[in-house]
């Protein structure tokens, strides 16, 4: 019988695990713990992150990553359709943690594999990835993020006292059940329509590291074909596939403190220091 811990007594890894065992498989939170971006061509970038999977029933490990990874998906076929998952494992043979894509099978109306739990490997999936034939680069709206899905991965969290997000999340999916149960077709059909007048808007723009202002606040004005002085995008950097570059991106993302749109144009401001890197910043548009 184990009992951890105790004063002066040593202890081997089944310890901590069983310690361990008490939360629930999932990245530590849904906001900076391994989101997946698209780089603009067939490789995402993955953040860095903590993350909980199980080595055995009384047995949890963490898995702890502090760099951005990027990872390359395969071609995409040249008729049939397929779905990718980026899936963070535990390979219980090799007894080492793996951040993979891991490619589906191809069919004209493709399925979502169910994550590996068995004595060789325990998965979850940060993120799905359609691969439709003929794709030659994946964008941001291809990314689906399951971080907040228990189905493929959820929140960490105490497996007694914590809060499902498999709860929202079925609540979420009944709602939208019960509002496709209520409509007529021709509702649905008007419905459909103001949906898609209404769906993102993806627009990409890139800030030269030599185009800010010289003196703080530093700012710099970039034109964005499309862009409307009402809008309000959401902003997201598209990474390097080289790590150290990605890492300098990173840093320099983060010295933003303010974006402004015109009529075709954004205007951004980095108020304590500028970045010394090219940044490209993928704008989603909803009107």
């Amino acid at each position: 019988m184990l009992c951890f811990p105790l004063d002066n007594a040593e202890y081997e890894a089944d310890a901590l695990g069983a310690w361990l065992a008490t939360r629930t498989r999932g990245v530590f939170a849904a906001e900076g713990h391994f989101n997946v971006v698209a780089n603009g061509d067939m490789t995402v970038t993955v953040s860095p992150g903590i993350a909980w999977l199980k080595a055995d029933d009384y047995w949890g490990v963490v898995i702890y990553e502090a760099n951005p990874t990027v990872l390359t998906l395969s071609t995409a076929d040249g008729e049939l359709n397929r779905i990718d998952a980026v899936c963070l494992r535990l390979n219980k043979n090799q007894n080492q943690p793996e951040l993979v894509i891991k490619k589906g099978a191809y069919a004209q109306s493709p399925s979502i594999a169910a994550p590996v739990r068995d004595v060789n490997f325990d998965e979850i999936y940060v993120a799905t990835i359609p691969v439709n034939s003929g794709a030659t680069a994946i964008g941001a709206l291809d990314i689906n993020d399951q971080r907040m899905n228990e189905a493929y991965c959820g929140l960490m969290r105490d497996g007694v006292t914590g809060i499902s997000t498999q709860v929202i999340y079925n609540q979420w999916a009944a709602f939208m059940t019960t509002i496709q149960g209520i409509l007529d077709e021709n509702t649905a059909g008007n419905l459909l329509n103001l949906i898609n007048s209404h769906a993102p808007v993806q627009l990409t723009v890139t800030l030269p590291a030599s185009g800010w202002s010289t003196t703080g606040p530093y700012i710099q004005t970039a034109t964005v074909t499309g862009m409307l002085d009402t809008d309000a995008p959401l902003v997201d950097v598209l990474l390097s596939a080289v790590a150290a570059t990605a890492v300098a991106q990173l840093e320099a993302y983060g010295y933003i403190g303010r974006i402004d749109t015109g009529s075709g144009q954004i205007t951004v401001t980095c108020y304590e220091d500028k970045p010394a890197v090219d940044l490209t910043l993928a704008l989603k548009v909803v009107r």
